[in-house]
């Protein structure tokens, strides 16, 4: 993923080798956790995985969200096209999908983010079990959100700024240690 990534000094840099942007906010976050459990600290800890996110390459044209090569191939969920038949009461923008983006093209997009998931997936498992094996976890709220869902097709829309179920709905995990208590 062509995505600018900074050093600690908010300069650019390439990591050389190359590495995925995922793999990289990835292993990121788990050095930061290891740095706070070792020095004992409470912390909060943030990360945005951008690689399932749309690739519009300034002129370069769209590509789709890019996942890592162990799961390039992975299996999908079947996808389930279903545009609205009668769009007549909608908006002129949401009348149709763009041209070429019929069932084929959204299938395409559907297993290319679902990939580019199971990545972010591999991250936070990966976190979690960091968390597991220092013992951290037993102490440790975790919030996992997403900050929309995606339009592929339904509605006919493709995207996310649309008040449509298939945009609203995001995943959220939440992870709350017994040993906190109730009330907490």
């Amino acid at each position: 993923s062509d995505y600018v990534l900074y050093d600690d000094d908010a300069q650019p840099y390439t990591p050389v080798p190359p590495v995925h942007t995922t793999l990289r906010a990835g292993t990121y976050l788990r050095d930061f956790v290891t740095e706070m459990v070792d020095a004992e600290q409470p912390f909060y800890a943030q990360v945005g995985f951008a690689a399932p996110h749309t690739q519009n390459r300034h002129g370069a044209g769209f590509l789709f969200p890019a996942p890592t090569a162990a799961n390039a191939a992975r299996p999908v969920p079947r996808f389930r096209f279903r545009p609205e038949r009668d769009t007549s009461d909608k908006l002129l923008p949401f009348r149709s999908v763009e041209p070429g983006h019929g069932r084929h093209y959204f299938a395409r997009f559907h297993a290319a983010r679902v990939r580019a998931l199971y990545d972010v997936d591999d991250q936070v498992a990966a976190t979690f079990d960091l968390l597991q094996a220092t013992g951290a976890l037993d102490e440790t709220a975790v919030l996992f959100v997403s900050d929309n869902g995606y339009q592929l097709g339904s509605n006919g829309w493709e995207g996310k700024s649309v008040p449509y179920p298939d945009s609203l709905q995001v995943p959220m995990l939440a992870y709350y240690p017994p040993a906190f208590g109730a009330g907490v």
